[in-house]
């Protein structure tokens, strides 16, 4: 059978490890609150960021648009001479569409790729955020395992006290 005595050979260090017990519970939540502050920044920024490129990609459809609303007009002004018809020269719009789709493609890859780091940097932080991720991790340190921790360590040291003072009598 294993022993249940303890020997304690000073007091002051049991109550400077109550005291880092707390302390490096104040710590941890420090430290993800910073964290989880900082998650906030980079998504908002991801966000932004985001909203952005998606603005380009409307402006890039938009251009896109416009061209091909060009080249429609360009190619319906069909110029009537002795010998028919004579369609227009519409290069220059054939030449903005090409450009404009170029500019969408580029874009819509781009978003598309934006939108998958977003969507995988919230899948990531929600795992953080979770119950067993870091955050819920320290969450139970903090509000759970530090003051029950430091409840058992001051119940130790009432009773240490409780025996010294005897001791003194």
């Amino acid at each position: 059978m294993a022993s249940t005595k303890i020997y304690i050979r000073d007091v002051n260090l049991l109550e400077e490890l109550q005291d880092r017990i707390v302390s490096s519970g104040e710590a941890m939540s420090g430290i993800d609150r910073n964290v989880v502050s900082s998650l906030d920044s980079v998504m908002s920024t991801l966000e932004s960021n985001l909203a952005i490129v998606r603005q380009k990609l409307e402006s890039a459809e938009s251009r896109l648009s416009n061209a091909e609303a060009a080249l429609a007009a360009c190619e319906s002004q069909v110029i009537m001479t002795t010998m028919g018809p004579m369609p227009p020269d519409c290069g220059c719009e054939q030449s903005e569409v090409a450009a404009a789709n170029a500019e969408v493609s580029k874009w819509k890859g781009r978003y598309e790729r934006g939108q998958q780091i977003v969507s995988e940097c919230r899948s990531e932080i929600a795992e953080y955020n979770s119950t067993t991720g870091g955050h819920g991790l320290i969450v139970n340190m903090t509000e759970n395992q530090t003051p029950k921790a430091s409840m058992l360590l001051s119940d130790c040291l009432a009773r240490l006290q409780d025996i010294l003072n005897a001791n003194m009598q």
